[in-house]
């Protein structure tokens, strides 16, 4: 973790922590959307513990966009929930009432300006993660959320119904209300194991199986891409048909979005999926 960072989230640390008290919340996990929970409950008065099994909060963030974080997208909101497919309108509430120029907002108010690249997507000025994690420890810090790191939460406790806290590798800790913000199970060096699951099964949510959403394509012509290997090309479109290469009317490719809730079959019905964007050859596909 950068110096920079630790002074910021410190504060934090250093908020007292008993765990004979009871919390009004914990939050288990300290990527970006626990340090906003976290921020956000203490800045409206609860009393509020944060739990990160890593050494150091937003480790995955440092990692994203390249480590310059693509922090959002200039889309419009029903178009940007329509890049989550049929499952996306669950976030409609959300985006309302904490919007893309809401969190635009919150970090120019820590000093973090943005700018808006090749796609309509959004990075900070500096290129930098870091920048965009030195406001979120920031918030939460000055809200007086607690932060405890190297803690693995192992369960949420719950009786007759009512949260009771949750258990760690070394102590109980009571609360009234938990925020499970553990992360999915994309990069486990970064915490991201798939531990939020487990916790929400075991006190009874349903988890619908988990698949990778970015992947690699493996193709065919297996010599034709390794003969490509290394290639890449930007503002290119890739449009994927549901026929083979011979029976594709390159005349039918669509000049926009289309896939997963755009739907692509008003477009033709051999499409199904049209993305612009980068893309790179490798000696198996792309």
């Amino acid at each position: 973790m950068e110096a920079g960072i630790r002074r910021f989230y410190l504060f934090a640390e250093r908020v007292i922590f008993n765990v004979a008290e009871q919390y009004d919340v914990v939050v288990i996990g300290g990527g970006a959307s626990g340090l906003m929970a976290a921020g956000r409950a203490a800045e409206k008065g609860a009393r509020v513990l944060l739990l990160e099994k890593m050494a150091h909060p937003g480790k995955k963030l440092l990692l994203s966009g390249k480590t310059r974080c693509n922090l959002s997208n200039i889309k419009d909101l029903k178009e940007f929930i329509a890049m989550f497919g049929n499952n996306g309108s669950f976030l409609y509430r959300a985006l309302h009432v904490f919007s893309r120029e809401n969190l635009l907002s919150m970090l120019r108010s820590y000093g973090v300006e943005t700018k808006v690249e090749r796609g309509g997507r959004i990075f900070p000025v500096s290129d930098n993660a870091e920048d965009v994690l030195r406001a979120l420890c920031r918030f939460a810090a000055e809200s007086r959320a607690g932060l405890r790191t190297n803690v693995h939460v192992r369960g949420i406790d719950v009786k007759d119904g009512k949260i009771m806290g949750v258990r760690t590798d070394q102590y109980h800790v009571a609360a009234r209300a938990v925020v499970l913000a553990a992360g999915g199970g994309t990069y486990p060096l970064t915490g991201s194991t798939g531990d939020g699951y487990k916790m929400a099964s075991a006190i009874g949510h349903t988890v619908e199986p988990i698949y990778p959403a970015l992947v690699p394509l493996v193709v065919k012509e297996t010599g034709q891409a390794a003969s490509m290997q290394g290639i890449s090309l930007k503002n290119v479109r890739l449009t994927s048909f549901a026929c083979p290469s011979d029976q594709i009317d390159l005349s039918m490719v669509p000049s926009c979005e289309v896939g997963r809730g755009l739907s692509a079959k008003k477009i033709h019905p051999a499409v199904i999926e049209s993305r612009m964007g980068e893309m790179m050859m490798t000696h198996f596909g792309l």
